[in-house]
């Protein structure tokens, strides 16, 4: 989904976004279809196609964790 006036990030600018290696990046896109640009041999990716791509990896209320149950999010749970 391209905005008008949306600009273009470089991988350097997604690894701050998403706090991730250069490394991890282009697995993500090579591995894991992230959405990207190839200009010559630079990436280039439209923050809005990276956030509606990460929405599958969302993890919802009452979902195991990708991983299992030793990854999900405890804090909501009672001490006994």
């Amino acid at each position: 989904v391209y905005m008008k006036n949306e600009k273009l990030l470089t991988t350097r600018e997604l690894m701050e976004v998403l706090n991730l290696s250069r490394t991890k990046i282009w697995e993500l896109v090579n591995k894991q279809g992230l959405p990207a640009f190839k200009i010559g041999g630079d990436y280039r990716y439209l923050r809005s196609e990276v956030f509606a791509w990460l929405q599958q990896y969302r993890v919802r209320r009452g979902t195991p964790a990708a991983g299992g149950a030793a990854n999900s999010d405890t804090s909501d749970r009672k001490e006994p």
